[in-house]
C-alpha cells in the first residue's frame, strides 16, 4: 500500500490539491473552483474538503493511505478557527493527521522560508507571519469595502476615488478617467461608485489592469494610485512589526504583485524607505507546495 500526503490550498477563487507519496515518487494534482466557502460552517467546509480528498485519492488508481493532510484555508485567520476545521476534518478522515493554517501562511512555506512574512496581493491583500512562539499574526485582509489596498479590488476602488477627487478639482481628462468611463460603460464619473455593487468583486476587480495600462500611457492619476497601493502594502509589514514580528524577509504572491513589475518595484522602494535591510521576492512555485512540504515534515 502506498503512503502519501496531501496538500490543499483553498483560495478565494480556486482550490489547488496535490497528492504526493512520502518517498516523492508519485504526484497527482487537481485544480478546481473553490465554490461555496466564505460564510459556510466548519462542518460544511470539512465535508467539502473530505470529498476533494476522496476524489484525489481515487484519481491515483492505486491503494494508498493518506498519512497527513495540510490545508491552507482561505478565511481561517485565527488559531481557534484552524483547530475547529481540523477537528471537523478528522471526523471524515480519522486515519489521517490533519493540520490547518491560513492559505497566506503557505507562501513563505512554499518558498522554503517559514520565518519570512508572507504577502498576498491578488484580488485582495493580506500579510501574515510567525512570531518567535510559533503563533501566526496577520495584517489586512479586510475585504474590498474597507481594505485590500494593493490588491485588485482595492486598486479599482482607490482609482475610482482618485477619479472623483480629480473631478471635484475640475480635472476631467486624465487617461485613467476616460478609460474607466469606457470600461464601466458609464456616462459620468459620479456613476462609477455604483458599479462596485452592481457586479461581483471577482468581475470588476479585473479592471485593475487598466490602471497599469494607463500608467504606461503617462497617466499621473494612475501612477499616484499605484504608488499609494505600494505604500499601503508596506504598511501591512509595519503593522506586523508592531505586533512583534521581527522578520525583514518578505515573500509575495498573488496575480497583481506577480504580474505587475511596476507595483513590485514601488513596493520594494517603499519597504526600503522604512528598513534598508528589507528583502522582497516573488514566490516562483504554487503556494500549495508549502502545504505539501509541511505535510511531509509531519510524517
Amino acid at each position: 500500500m502506498t503512503q502519501a500526503v496531501i496538500g490543499i490550498d483553498v483560495g478565494g477563487t480556486k482550490t489547488h490539491l496535490v497528492l504526493e507519496s512520502i518517498d516523492g515518487t508519485k504526484r497527482i494534482e487537481n485544480v478546481i473552483p473553490t465554490g461555496l466557502w466564505s460564510g459556510e460552517t466548519f462542518t460544511a467546509k470539512a465535508a467539502t474538503l473530505a470529498r476533494m480528498v476522496w476524489t484525489l485519492r481515487d484519481m491515483s488508481e492505486t491503494d494508498l493511505t493518506v498519512r497527513t493532510l495540510v490545508v491552507g484555508a482561505h478565511g481561517c485567520d485565527f488559531a481557534a478557527e484552524c483547530r475547529e476545521l481540523e477537528q471537523q476534518l478528522h471526523c471524515h478522515l480519522p486515519d489521517s493527521r490533519c493540520h490547518v493554517i491560513s492559505d497566506v501562511a503557505l507562501v513563505p512555506l512554499a518558498a522554503g522560508k517559514p520565518q519570512a512574512i508572507g504577502m498576498i496581493a491578488g484580488t485582495g491583500s493580506v500579510a501574515i507571519a510567525l512570531d518567535v512562539q510559533g503563533c501566526y499574526h496577520s495584517a489586512g485582509g479586510w475585504g474590498w469595502l474597507l481594505g485590500d489596498e494593493g490588491g485588485a479590488s482595492g486598486l479599482v476602488r482607490e482609482a475610482i476615488r482618485a477619479i472623483l477627487l480629480n473631478y471635484d478639482r475640475g480635472i476631467h481628462t486624465d487617461p485613467l478617467t476616460l478609460a474607466f468611463l469606457h470600461s464601466f460603460k458609464s456616462d459620468h464619473v459620479l456613476d462609477l461608485p455604483a458599479q462596485l455593487i452592481k457586479k461581483p468583486v471577482a468581475e470588476w476587480s479585473r479592471k485593475a489592469q487598466i490602471i497599469f495600462d494607463c500608467e504606461t500611457l503617462g497617466s499621473a492619476l494612475a501612477a499616484s494610485v499605484i504608488l499609494q497601493a505600494a505604500d499601503d502594502l508596506a504598511l501591512l509589514v509595519d503593522r506586523l512589526h508592531q505586533q512583534g514580528i521581527t522578520s525583514n524577509q518578505i515573500v509575495a504572491a498573488g496575480g497583481v504583485i506577480s504580474h505587475q513589475p511596476i507595483l513590485f518595484d514601488a513596493l520594494l522602494l517603499a519597504l526600503r524607505r522604512r528598513h534598508a535591510e528589507m528583502t522582497l521576492e516573488l514566490l516562483t512555485v504554487p503556494p500549495v507546495q508549502g502545504a505539501v512540504t509541511f505535510a511531509q515534515t509531519l510524517i
